[in-house]
């Protein structure tokens, strides 16, 4: 997935965040596991997979990072892009806030984000589901928003606009009405709303692409890779709302700051 030395990276600060709004990816994913075994996939901080342990589900997590959850039993060091288990010995797989980073570090390629799913798909027991939870890829036909920044806020768009991967003029740009207020293309408001506060890595974050793998993107794929969608749609945390992308930050804020995708796997 990502390089070891990248993804021990932030997360003084990306970990954090990802914790503090664990009750809402609790609440968006629990409800779709089957029992039997889960894999979650890019584990992090093992925070997820910790709660569900505890609550008796059967899991175990899997992550390139040698910084996080690698000295506790039901950990898998290995790259999530590649096969881990037999096919057809898992029940469910999460991939919660990684999706984008497979396609971040492989070249901004879907193609590697198909490769992904399909190991993970071929791993699964009929019946069993692929539950995917990520920052919101609005489609390409998204309105813009009318948002005024503060000063700093700003200066770091701007930033931002120059060398984000996937820039592309005035697609990236603001249409200024003011100094520091503007429209912005809803992709880019949610990209940039969505990794504006990590300063201490700021580079770094702007090597990845949040917003790039839209829910037509997933049906797409699974019709590919014949599985079913039982769920594909945004949602929204009004935690990350509150404490995240309104600091510095006033307008009409995007409506969704996630999405939740769900394929299983035909009988």
């Amino acid at each position: 997935m990502v390089e070891p030395a990248q993804s021990g990276r932030f997360y003084d600060a990306y970990g954090a965040s990802m914790d503090a709004a664990l009750e809402a990816k609790i609440m968006d994913i629990e409800p779709w596991l089957k029992g039997g075994l889960v894999v979650d996939r890019g584990c992090g901080t093992g925070a997820l997979a910790k709660y569900l342990a505890a609550k008796g589900h059967k899991v175990v997590g899997i992550d390139l990072s040698d910084s996080l959850w690698k000295d506790e039993p039901g950990v898998i060091h290995a790259d999530i892009m590649d096969p881990v288990f037999a096919d057809g010995f898992v029940n469910n797989v999460i991939l919660s806030s990684v999706m984008h980073e497979v396609y971040s570090y492989h070249g901004c390629s879907r193609a590697a984000v198909v490769v992904c799913l399909a190991n993970s798909a071929r791993e699964l027991k009929p019946g069993g589901s692929i539950v995917i939870r990520d920052i919101w890829s609005p489609e390409a036909d998204a309105e813009a928003v009318e948002l005024e920044f503060e000063k700093d806020t700003h200066e770091r768009f701007v930033d931002f606009s120059c060398k984000w991967p996937e820039r592309k003029g005035a697609f990236t740009e603001m249409t200024h009405l003011g100094p520091y207020r503007g429209y912005v293309p809803m992709r880019v408001a949610v990209e940039f709303l969505a990794k504006k506060d990590y300063i201490r890595h700021w580079d770094l974050e702007l090597r990845e692409v949040y917003t790039a793998l839209p829910l037509s993107f997933y049906r797409e794929v699974a019709g590919v890779l014949g599985l079913m969608v039982r769920e594909a749609k945004p949602i929204r945390n009004d935690w990350i709302i509150e404490n995240r992308w309104s600091r510095g930050v006033r307008g009409d804020l995007p409506p969704y700051t996630n999405q939740i995708i769900v394929l299983e796997k035909q009988r």
